[in-house]
């Protein structure tokens, strides 16, 4: 930037003598407190046009699982999502699933799109959406639904295009240097070294769809966390919801997906003979969505730790 090193380290270091010495970084996360997911339901009282709802579950390890991070990251993008009335136009995720499955499909559906809160050692990973407020409980519904539909491998194209997005937008989002410089203190913080965008983006490319089922059925092993705000929007039963994630419910969901995977050669053969008729292919789109987050409130209600700003009633530090 043209400035000499020994110039920098003259002006910064009157700034930072009074800071303690350094410790290197698994000495800091051992200071650390560590944050204990609870999984909690809260219903913010209020007027809104919509019922507005947050569904989470705990992802385990947080940042420091590096690759546990990267499939986070891909599963985001992978559910996508947006705004049923925010304009369209090219990378607003109009083909992620929760546009082509939710948004285009429900009419009563005003916004659905994934949602994540990361910490050093924990995070939550889930679905925020907005309805009509006689629909809460049958969004809460579609929600977990979307969710336990990738506790199977997802198809490929959806896959590689999530993938793509993930890496297209991390590099947009490094072209500057302030962010470059940002996450380069940010890692050496977390992991005490620097992780090189080329081989973040190799982490990206190797996950597989394998990788998104474990880590889904691995989410939905934890206990759910719900927010709801608006009008109609207590109407979503978290008793329901905890019983849905029971770990008996879990693992009946387990052996009929195993069971289900069992069967796609007769589907399959139903399809072909349905194709054979029509060369038409049909294919859902919209003309408007938002990448996935914006406009949403992200009031999470679920987490409060030292190494966040987010915080809410679910995770206390112990």
């Amino acid at each position: 930037a043209g400035l000499h090193h020994q110039q920098l380290v003259d002006l910064a270091a009157p700034m930072l003598e009074g800071l303690p010495p350094g410790q290197d970084a698994a000495a800091a996360a051992a200071a650390e407190p560590a944050s204990s997911y609870q999984g909690a339901h809260v219903h913010l009282p209020g007027a809104a046009p919509h019922a507005n709802l947050i569904l989470a579950f705990e992802y385990p390890g947080g940042w420091r699982d590096i690759q546990g991070s990267v499939v986070m990251t891909v599963l985001t993008y992978l559910l996508g999502g947006g705004n049923s009335f925010s304009s369209g136009g090219p990378g607003k995720g109009m083909h992620s699933r929760l546009y082509t499955r939710v948004l285009n499909y429900h009419h009563w559906v005003h916004s659905c799109s994934s949602y994540s809160n990361t910490l050093n050692d924990t995070g939550l990973m889930g679905i925020q959406a907005g309805c009509e407020p006689g629909q809460a409980q049958k969004m809460l519904d579609v929600m977990c639904a979307e969710l336990e539909s990738l506790t199977r491998p997802p198809p490929v194209e959806q896959l590689e295009r999530a993938k793509a997005m993930a890496i297209s937008l991390i590099q947009n989002a490094l072209e500057g240097k302030a962010a470059r410089a940002e996450d380069i203190g940010r890692q050496f913080l977390t992991y005490g070294h620097r992780v090189n965008v080329r081989e973040y983006e190799e982490m990206i490319r190797a996950v597989s769809g394998q990788d998104i089922a474990k880590f889904t059925m691995r989410l939905l092993d934890s206990r759910p966390s719900l927010a709801t705000f608006g009008d109609g929007a207590d109407a979503a039963n978290y008793d329901k919801l905890l019983q849905r994630y029971s770990q008996v419910s879990m693992h009946n969901r387990a052996a009929n997906a195993a069971g289900a995977q069992q069967q796609p050669l007769v589907h399959g053969v139903l399809e072909r003979l349905k194709q054979g008729f029509t060369s038409r292919r049909f294919s859902s789109s919209s003309s408007s969505s938002r990448e996935a987050g914006s406009g949403s409130s992200r009031e999470s209600a679920c987490m409060s730790s030292s190494s966040s700003s987010c915080s809410s009633s679910s995770v206390s530090s112990r």
